[in-house]
């Protein structure tokens, strides 16, 4: 371990704050701002890109909620579409019920600030200890129907008395896959 007077002159010499050198945290220079999360620069924002697979057909368990990756997003297209970063979150689709839709293996992004139905829109939600995208649709009686885009899927309807057992994550808002 180098001595207090090495560790001062290192930074010193390479023009970068004692406390980042030390400890990694904080702004690597003097005068510049720590970066919040989301921040990349004024042109794009990052959102945080989760280990988590949605089911697009029977139910995904969820295992751990870690942190994969990050993918950048322009800030004006978020600002347009009423999106704000600290509400994004991204996830991978697994399997066909929501074909052609959104196909196995396409990146969902999610506003988990809007957790609200509007329409008939697609959603990630946990039932039963288990993670879907599904669309979903309020009905007239108070229930809500969860559906899936490819026809070989069933309609399931959660009655009115049992939508406590459905936790609305957030609305897809983009869906994006390789072709």
């Amino acid at each position: 371990m180098p001595g207090m007077d090495v560790v001062v002159g290192l930074a010193r010499a390479s023009g970068v704050n004692l406390a980042w050198l030390a400890t990694g945290e904080g702004p690597m220079r003097p005068g510049e701002e720590e970066m919040a999360p989301g921040a990349m620069d004024d042109e794009f924002a990052l959102v945080t890109v989760y280990n988590v697979r949605a089911s697009a057909g029977h139910g995904a368990s969820i295992d751990q909620e870690q942190p994969l990756s990050e993918i950048a997003f322009r800030r004006d297209w978020l600002t347009q579409e009423g999106l704000s970063v600290r509400g994004l979150a991204a996830v991978t689709a697994d399997g066909d019920s929501m074909e052609p839709t959104v196909k196995d293996g396409s990146l969902l992004l999610l506003d988990t600030n809007q957790r609200e139905l509007a329409g008939n829109r697609i959603y990630i939600l946990r039932m039963d200890g288990h993670l879907y995208a599904k669309r979903l649709q309020r009905l007239t009686d108070g229930s809500i129907r969860v559906s899936s885009d490819n026809p070989a899927y069933a309609d399931e309807v959660v009655d009115r008395d049992a939508l406590d057992s459905l936790d609305i994550i957030g609305r897809v808002v983009w869906i994006g896959r390789r072709v």
